[in-house]
């Protein structure tokens, strides 16, 4: 009779350990406010892996008041706002003001593989915010950004074309949307991308051995 109740007992403990899945919410402050998460995927229904977190509001005051359900690298998203599929998560990414996440701390084999390999292929924003910005030739024909294909206009510092590396300037939100999210190399010359950056470091979200952006 003791052993059995030594075994019901550690029976009930184990179902009252805490779980790794969790529930967050996200809102916007205006509706031009970004989220800040990006996100990898594939269409086997795996869920939304966070590959990246920014110091966007909505994450920040989120994960002040709850630092217990963090919205971290290395998390799964399960549901958005109750849909559970690829495709109607992406359109609640892009059209919500307000996210209702499900959340798991806990990834699969599978899961861990493929961020591990959208992590290998593509760049860290924070590290494309190094990138050195160069002031386009207002006398000199205009250059064309080869990713949206529309000019590249001299302005204010803060809009000058961001410079790869291999010398080819793009749009700043244009290239940053390219390393992100597709690819870490150069989209006219196929040129690898590496960024050797020295005074900038990643957000203690984002961890060492670790794809789209939503606004």
């Amino acid at each position: 009779m003791l052993c059995l109740f030594r075994k019901v007992f550690s029976l009930g403990c184990a179902r009252r350990r805490p779980s790794k899945t969790y529930r967050v919410t996200l809102k916007k402050q205006a509706p031009e406010e970004r989220f800040g998460i990006v996100i990898t995927y594939n269409k086997r229904g795996e869920g939304l892996l966070i590959k990246e977190v920014g110091q966007e509001s909505a994450v920040l005051q989120w994960m002040r008041e709850h630092p217990d359900r963090p919205i971290r690298l290395g998390c799964a998203i399960l549901a958005i706002n109750g849909e559970d599929q690829i495709e109607p998560m992406l359109k609640q990414l892009e059209m919500s003001c307000q996210l209702d996440l499900l959340i798991t701390a806990e990834l699969t084999a599978s899961q861990q593989q493929m961020l591990h390999g959208s992590l290998q292929k593509t760049v860290p924003s924070f590290v494309v915010q190094s990138l050195s910005r160069v002031a386009a030739d207002e006398n000199a024909e205009r250059d064309v950004c080869a990713i949206c294909c529309e000019e590249l206009e001299p302005g204010s510092p803060g809009s000058w074309p961001m410079q790869l590396p291999c010398g080819h300037l793009f749009h700043a939100p244009c290239v940053k949307t390219w390393l992100v999210t597709r690819s870490r190399r150069c989209p006219m010359c196929n040129q690898a991308v590496e960024l050797k950056v020295q005074s900038a470091s990643p957000p203690r979200e984002v961890l060492s051995e670790a794809s789209l952006s939503f606004h």
